[in-house]
């Protein structure tokens, strides 16, 4: 699982990052897609966030 969820936060990550980050709304929806990857994957928020930090 560990595996597929890396690939999964990286790719939002790499999304984010091609949008503009200097826009307001770049944190709030990085955290919200974060959350909810941790929330469909019943995987603690922090290591979501863990894995976020890794990329």
């Amino acid at each position: 699982m560990e595996k597929i969820e890396s690939h999964r936060i990286s790719a939002v990550c790499v999304t984010l990052k091609n949008k503009k980050e200097s826009s307001l709304g770049y944190v709030k929806e990085l955290e919200d897609r974060l959350d909810w990857i941790a929330m469909k994957h019943t995987v603690p928020t922090d290591w979501v966030w863990e894995m976020a930090q890794l990329q």
